[in-house]
């Protein structure tokens, strides 16, 4: 908590809020507000882990006292979900966000529950769904296919070989 009794430049010095952060993810409460509306700052955060403590420690507490901007931020809420965070922290107005809810589901399939209530009889989001398809998230490599030859089949489509 030596953060907490820390001069001002100190606490918006990044290092030095990220060797507390390191130490004690609580730390971050205590940083300097433009810190905590640091996108780079609180996606490093988000991504640390530590010897000492479980990485979703570090996760929860970055998002936690992130700005509330940066709690909605797509890219904030991605890294947050694969890093362990519950998905059930996610903003309200997230919840719509397909894909978002589609990565949600698969780390707690009771969340399509919260999702908003389009999205609910989604086929694809549906948890047995979901869990068996790794590329509708994000960041997963697609498969590559090599066509070898196109032809026209009837009408105008179009026939790969």
């Amino acid at each position: 908590e030596a953060l907490q009794f820390a001069a001002k430049h100190l606490q918006a010095d990044r290092e030095v809020v990220m060797a507390a952060f390191n130490s004690n993810p609580s730390a971050l409460q205590f940083a300097a507000e433009e810190l905590k509306g640091d996108r780079e700052f609180i996606l490093a955060a988000i991504s640390t882990t530590s010897p000492v403590q479980p990485s979703q420690s570090h996760c929860k507490a970055a998002f936690r006292f992130a700005t509330q901007g940066l709690q909605g931020d797509r890219d904030i809420l991605f890294a947050a979900i694969d890093q362990g965070l519950n998905p059930r922290s996610v903003p309200e107005a997230s919840k719509a966000d397909r894909e978002l809810v589609l990565a949600a589901v698969r780390m707690d399939p009771d969340f399509l529950a919260d999702a908003a209530p389009a999205l609910r009889s989604d086929p694809e989001l549906q948890p047995a769904r979901a869990l068996r398809n790794p590329l509708a998230v994000p960041g997963t490599p697609a498969p590559i296919v090599f066509v070898d030859e196109v032809a026209t089949a009837h009408g105008d489509a179009v026939e790969g070989e």
